[in-house]
């Protein structure tokens, strides 16, 4: 009788053992649950702070492709300065170079269609015609005569009517 008793206290060890086990294993199910739950945040708060990290590069980007746009438009502001818009005969426009002091800049027309665009494109003679080589514009001033003007003829004019 007492190898029966011992063997129902051994067998009740054993079942309590097995129960703590499966506490044990159910304690440890819950806590790979929440360490998986846990490693789900984190995977999105990393996310989140990636993308927060490309905009900013890309914010960045940007604030430096504008400043250099303001010093490009400051820098235009001062090199055009030195250029009018002109009649230079009979209704045909040019920004024609009158730089307030004296240079060894050659006189020239600009063409009006880059000019605006904050390119200086100067105007080439040829065949009686006024041609930039940038975008193509052509200008064929006369004075009142009917005769094709020149650079030379705008200087005298604008300084005749200033």
């Amino acid at each position: 009788m007492y190898a029966e008793i011992k063997a129902a206290v051994d067998s009740v060890k054993v079942l309590s053992s097995i129960l703590s086990a499966s506490k044990d294993l159910r304690h440890f199910n819950e806590l790979a649950s929440a360490v998986s739950e846990l490693y789900e945040k984190l995977l999105t708060a990393l996310t989140a702070a990636l993308a927060s990290k490309e905009t900013e590069a890309a914010l960045r980007e940007r604030i430096r492709l504008l400043e250099q746009e303001v010093i490009e438009h400051k820098n235009w502001d001062v090199e055009s300065q030195d250029d009018a818009l002109q009649d230079v005969g009979m209704g045909v426009f040019a920004y024609v170079y009158k730089p307030a002091m004296p240079t060894t800049k050659p006189r020239h027309w600009a063409c009006t269609a880059c000019f605006e665009h904050h390119k200086r494109s100067t105007l080439q003679w040829s065949k009686g015609v006024y041609n930039c080589s940038h975008c193509g514009t052509s200008i064929q001033p006369f004075n009142q005569q009917g005769f094709p003007v020149s650079i030379a003829d705008a200087y005298k004019t604008s300084q005749g009517s200033s």
